[in-house]
């Protein structure tokens, strides 16, 4: 395969001894062969895994904050000197788009070879304690990357159907270029690593000392980074929320709604998991399944959204006053005293916003939290049970919804009347509240592609059409590996 640069034989060490797994970075290569001999190798090939992710390209800012929501809407984009002005556009074979996707597609792909050759060695600790949580991570986190990809570059499969070809996917270490597979093919080798991460990850360490918590106690002489905050590393809850996400894609609403409910429960049933609907801080890190501790976001945001005591304008300015006015602030769903509203926007002088949300505070001892960014969070799962609900059970549907609302401050429920609310307004308030949940977060873009619905704008309404929602596959990967 060719846009896999990757070393075959060699990971990056990211420490070991004391270190606790947030502190340390990757900076020393080592031969495959000498890293996994114990434990101690696996743990830091884990670790490259999720700093791999962190990139700029990926989900330090494109697949973020970045690209995704620059496709989506969110900021105001000038039509020139912004590094996003030919991004706005949706024209995938401009240069911006030339440089953003060929990063994402080998970022994520180069993840998955990461985690088989850890998958090609785990036999080599099958005795170790926690041989069945690195081996579930590892399955898990293959898993994650190829359902990513899918989205992504996959088909829009509500309008081609799950037959349609969609990406390759890889189960073994190397650069031997494997056959574009269809749709449905991918999402059943993502549904079978997905049962088995479950299967491995059933004693996962989250579910008794939280998703935060060091594990390994005090006067431990080998610091153990697997049990050190889990709800940052591909956890059991992590895994049973991408199942529900599968579901959805493949676009089988009641295994997605029985899915998501299970988490919901699970969580509910079990709060030493430190996992519930929190919207404290601006993070609302509490509510993640699945995060990536990115130690230099600090760096990676500056200048495009940078502290609010910053005096550049920022690449980012979010588009104030319609995502105020027809969203936060909305008659019939809208209230002034939204948590995101207050907490996610600050106003510059009198007149300019900056979107705060991924602010992170100047003080180490406070700012912990604010370093994680959210890859599989529980409002997801409201979502999901509302949205697979608002054909067949309309009131059920918004029932989830305004569960949600209530812990964003707003006290007053949508109204539903069955005589006249019917099911198109449940899921455009599904649709509307998510646009309020997740700017910064790359999600609205890749829902609306999910849907293949109109994409709604500040600057006017994106009909659906597959040019807009099928992400071209990068131009070598087509000459080397031909679909």
């Amino acid at each position: 395969m060719k846009c896999i640069h990757i070393a075959l034989f060699a990971l990056l060490l990211t420490g070991s001894g004391c270190k606790k797994f947030l502190d340390v970075t990757p900076n020393d290569k080592v031969f495959e062969n000498e890293l996994f001999t114990n434990r101690d190798g696996f743990e830091s090939a884990l670790a490259d895994v999720y700093y791999g992710l962190a990139h700029p390209g990926l989900y330090g800012r494109e697949l973020k904050y970045g690209m995704l929501d620059v496709m989506a809407g969110y900021w105001n984009i000038p039509a020139q000197q912004n590094s996003y002005s030919n991004v706005i556009g949706l024209n995938y074979q401009l240069p911006a788009y030339q440089g953003l996707l060929p990063v994402i597609w080998s970022g994520l792909y180069t993840s998955i070879n990461k985690t088989n050759t850890i998958l090609k060695n785990i036999e080599n600790i099958k005795d170790d304690k926690y041989y069945q949580l690195i081996k579930g991570e590892a399955i898990g986190m293959r898993a994650f990357a190829h359902l990513e990809l899918l989205r992504l570059f996959g088909p829009v499969i509500a309008q081609e159907g799950a037959g349609a070809k969609a990406i390759p996917y890889y189960q073994a270490a190397g650069n031997l270029p494997q056959p574009f597979l269809s749709a449905a093919e991918v999402m059943g080798k993502i549904e079978k690593d997905l049962t088995d991460a479950e299967q491995l990850l059933k004693n996962d360490t989250i579910k008794t000392i939280g998703r935060s918590t060091n594990g390994n106690g005090f006067g431990t002489i080998r610091y153990n980074s697997l049990i050190d905050r889990r709800g940052i590393r591909m956890n059991y809850y992590a895994v049973l929320g991408l199942k529900a996400r599968l579901s959805m894609w493949a676009g089988k609403s009641e295994e997605a709604y029985t899915r998501a409910n299970r988490v919901v429960t699970e969580l509910e049933d079990n709060p030493a998991a430190e996992i519930h609907l929190n919207a404290s801080g601006k993070r609302f890190t509490e509510e993640n399944l699945f995060g990536l501790y990115i130690y230099n976001h600090r760096e990676i945001l500056a200048g495009y959204l940078p502290d609010i005591t910053a005096t550049a304008s920022p690449v980012l300015v979010p588009q104030y006053t319609y995502l105020a006015n027809n969203l936060y602030k909305n008659p019939v769903h809208g209230s002034v005293n939204d948590y995101r509203l207050i907490n996610w926007f600050g106003l510059i002088g009198t007149n300019q916003y900056r979107f705060i949300k991924l602010q992170i505070d100047t003080m180490p001892s406070a700012s912990q939290d604010q370093f994680e960014v959210a890859m599989v969070a529980l409002p997801e799962m409201y979502f999901i049970m509302a949205e697979a609900k608002a054909s067949t059970e309309p009131e059920l549907a918004m029932q989830w919804l305004n569960k949600l609302r209530s812990t964003r401050n707003l006290t007053t429920d949508i109204p539903y009347d069955p005589a006249t609310t019917t099911p198109e307004m449940v899921l455009n308030f599904i649709i509307d509240e998510s646009r309020k949940e997740y700017p910064g977060e790359g999600y609205v873009y890749l829902m609306y592609k999910r849907m293949f619905r109109p994409m709604v704008r500040p600057t006017g309404t994106i009909p659906a059409d597959l040019s807009v929602y099928r992400l071209p596959v990068p131009v070598d990967e087509t000459i080397y590996n031909n679909p």
